[in-house]
């Protein structure tokens, strides 16, 4: 799969981290300070290398400090 998008969104919608780059990820912080302990919302979006379909999916990440 190629990464297109990765977005990690807090509870309440609030956009933490939006990257087009595989090698980035989210370090579970809030403009630069951590984040709290609790659910983050992932939306991954990605091309099929197979079919060449952009797919996306969502997901949950739980922040354990």
């Amino acid at each position: 799969a190629l990464l297109k998008k990765l977005k990690i969104f807090d509870r309440w919608g609030g956009l933490l981290l939006n990257t087009n780059h595989p090698e980035l990820g989210w370090d579970g912080t809030r403009n630069g300070k951590p984040a709290g302990a609790g659910v983050y919302i992932c939306m991954l979006e990605y091309e099929d290398i197979f079919t060449k379909e952009n797919k996306i999916v969502s997901g949950e990440v739980n922040l354990i400090r």
